[in-house]
């Protein structure tokens, strides 16, 4: 038995996604082990701590929590409107020239020095991160996160259960995509881990071959779509 939707995802499509949830683990390491142990490629213990920090009345620093959840904000609604309007001229043209932005910024973040203060860091990847988030949603109708795995361990979970108990090969094939992308950010977390021994915040850099991947990979459909 199978279920009538039936999820194929070209190769190159989903290596596109697998790629982008290395560079979420790894760049999210990056965050925690060298800018002060915070998570900035999502935003839910931002405004977490923003409510904590209001409740004790410490209004400075709950500025500092609200800041990069308005910079998420305002990037995920620019990228919706950019998309929109920079797609309809050329597909696909957005997400590669997104591809390139994320790639200046990851040079950005190698440059600041560890003496400045972590917060410049964290509106970087805020912003960087919020972009990427809206753009790169679905493969092929399938739901995907490219940052965190939340979503990933949920449609797993229910994905492999379904496959298993009703005997749906499309779920478990589901299930099973949406698991390698949750050890995909968990290799990218223990690489950054293992790259930054030896080269502190430099490690960041690293992440540019991924983007350099994805690039050539979003050509190369654009070549093949021609």
């Amino acid at each position: 038995m199978h279920t009538t939707k039936e999820t194929h995802i070209k190769a190159d499509a989903y290596l596109v996604f697998v790629l982008l949830m290395l560079s979420g683990g790894y760049v999210g390491a990056f965050t925690y082990l060298c800018k002060g142990g915070v998570f900035a490629n999502a935003q839910s213990a931002n405004c977490l701590l923003f409510g904590i920090s209001i409740a004790e009345g410490e209004w400075h620093r709950a500025l500092r929590y609200f800041i990069p959840v308005i910079t998420y904000l305002l990037g995920c609604g620019l990228s919706s409107i950019l998309r929109k309007k920079i797609n309809k001229k050329e597909d696909g043209k957005w997400e590669r020239m997104l591809m390139l932005a994320e790639s200046l910024l990851i040079v950005c973040l190698a440059l600041i020095p560890p003496s400045w203060p972590f917060f410049l860091s964290y509106i970087i990847i805020a912003f960087l991160s919020s972009m990427q988030y809206e753009t790169f949603r679905k493969a092929k109708g399938l739901e995907m996160s490219t940052l965190f795995c939340t979503a990933h361990i949920r449609e797993s979970g229910s994905n492999l259960a379904k496959g298993f108990t009703e005997h749906d090969r499309f779920a478990l094939g589901n299930g099973l995509l949406h698991a390698i992308m949750i050890m995909m950010f968990i290799l990218g977390a223990i690489l950054f881990t293992l790259l930054s021994r030896h080269f502190a915040e430099k490690a960041i850099l690293f992440d540019l071959i991924v983007f350099l991947a994805v690039i050539l990979l979003l050509r190369q459909k654009k070549k093949a779509t021609d």
